[in-house]
């Protein structure tokens, strides 16, 4: 009866036993898999939070990239805008010296100023013909007049008359810068039409000398004229520029 009694005890506590142990076989297959499944999770998390980084590195440096580049066309900008003013200076000086040395046309307001020989008879016994003619000391005269009246710029024929510009008679002939002209003279200047009127027509002045040998003279103010560029060669041959040192120590 005891034995039974042992065996029915010996019997319940190894059901008891493999009870326990089913259940902590189980506890550790749930954990198992809770573990297996949690697992890939975290790597796959890991694995984001990498990549993550990984991509705002990226974009760091291609913020800083784009801030360089943005910074170089700036400067290429800024560079080329420079160079664009500094070339715009030197065409507009450029500009201003062709005007100034004649090289240039122009136009604008003036006079255009017509001298012809006189048509009267030269009297027999004076024979002198030569003073009913035109001189080069008469277009001189003129073209005097007219610039010290504040003419821009003179022409005589269309022959532009610049600091090297030599009136001359050679015999018979007028020449201007080696070209030779002919009668009628239009001499066209560019300044106020009224002042260089008034400087020729000034009483004693070069009207009334050019009348007094039956010079033909007439004055047309206009509100444009056209005075062409000078078409010969500027050549110096001994005159060379100073230096701004060699200015200094003039």
């Amino acid at each position: 009866m005891k034995l039974k009694k042992m065996t029915r005890a010996q019997i319940a506590m190894g059901v008891i036993s493999l009870i326990t142990v089913y259940l902590i076989v189980c506890q550790l297959s749930s954990v198992h898999m809770n573990t297996a499944v949690a697992t890939p999770e975290k790597l796959r998390v890991d694995e984001l939070q990498t990549q993550l980084t990984s991509e705002k590195e990226k974009s760091a440096d291609l913020a800083l990239q784009l801030a360089e580049t943005q910074q170089s066309l700036e400067t290429y900008r800024s560079e080329s805008a420079s160079s664009d003013q500094i070339n715009n200076q030197m065409k507009n000086e450029l500009d201003k010296a062709n005007t100034l040395s004649g090289l240039t046309d122009l136009k604008g307001s003036g006079v255009v100023v017509t001298l012809s020989d006189s048509s009267s008879s030269v009297p027999d016994a004076s024979g002198n013909y030569e003073q009913y003619i035109i001189h080069d000391g008469d277009l001189r005269m003129v073209l005097t007049e007219l610039l010290g009246a504040g003419a821009e710029a003179v022409s005589v024929n269309g022959q532009r008359i610049i600091g090297t510009s030599a009136v001359r008679c050679v015999g018979n002939t007028i020449m201007i810068n080696d070209v030779k002209i002919a009668t009628p003279f239009e001499i066209t200047a560019i300044g106020e039409p009224g002042t260089l009127e008034a400087a020729l027509m000034i009483k004693g002045g070069v009207a009334d000398y050019l009348k007094s040998w039956s010079i033909g003279l007439n004055i047309k103010k206009q509100d444009e004229v056209k005075v062409p560029r000078y078409s010969g060669i500027v050549n110096f041959k001994y005159a060379e520029a100073l230096t701004d040192k060699e200015g200094e120590n003039k």
